[in-house]
């Protein structure tokens, strides 16, 4: 089974600014995001992976997926890979392509409600239940349709907040949010913050990946999950 190469390194720091043409500010990027530099952000997209992976395709033969490009050209009719125990890596490498791709179409946030230091924002009740852990499609809808909070939906009052960003965790589960850019993703002027949301259950073989957007349009309220 692969490591998962994507994961690491820390997110605390948001340490590149994405510019217009005019110097304006963009999108601020953090190292965990994969990208160098604002000019990387197209290299990082074709660069090869450390090693390709045979993905399974609905309605296709097997197709070797070695770099953003070509995950974002079937990203949306893979099914799994070979072996079995590389596709939990390739939805996480994915996520990261997905998250380059997003943030080279952001644009400059016109005004922002969120704090200057996120890893800051600790209280769970300030977060969706949406983020919890779910193991079944069920278990998802069910969390959508709560309109709880994540300390609700946990029971854990607080994150922990580590090298690697934020981590909520009990003796049974788990969630961690890394930080990986902040700008406007859905072009209404506010800003967002796009992370990366990992899952798990401990003792088991099930885990997950997605990239999350959380926003709010007043200081001091609670994060809402923008749909992607």
């Amino acid at each position: 089974m692969r490591g998962l190469a994507w994961f690491a390194g820390t997110a605390l720091a948001l340490a590149t600014t994405l510019t217009h043409a005019d110097g304006e500010p963009t999108v601020r990027i953090s190292a965990a995001l994969g990208a160098p530099s604002p000019a990387d952000i197209d290299n990082a997209l074709a660069r090869s992976f450390d090693s390709p992976f045979l993905a399974s395709i609905k309605g296709s033969p097997d197709v070797r997926i070695d770099n953003c490009t070509a995950w974002q050209t079937w990203r949306d009719r893979v099914t799994g890979a070979q072996p079995e125990s590389d596709y939990a890596a390739l939805r996480g490498q994915g996520a990261q392509c997905d998250a380059l791709a997003m943030v080279r179409k952001a644009h400059a946030p016109k005004r922002s409600a969120l704090p200057a230091d996120l890893n800051a924002l600790t209280p769970a009740r300030l977060y969706p239940a949406t983020l919890w852990v779910a193991v079944s499609d069920e278990a998802v809808a069910a969390l959508a349709q709560s309109g709880r909070t994540l300390a609700a939906a946990s029971g854990i009052a607080r994150f922990k907040v580590d090298r690697k960003g934020l981590l909520l965790e009990d003796d049974a589960q788990g969630i961690r949010l890394v930080l990986l850019a902040r700008g406007d993703f859905d072009g209404d002027g506010w800003e967002d913050a796009l992370y990366r949301r990992q899952a798990w259950v401990r003792g088991g073989s099930w885990s997950d990946v997605r990239l999350v957007l959380l926003t709010r349009r007043r200081a001091g309220a609670p994060l809402t999950e923008l749909p992607r």
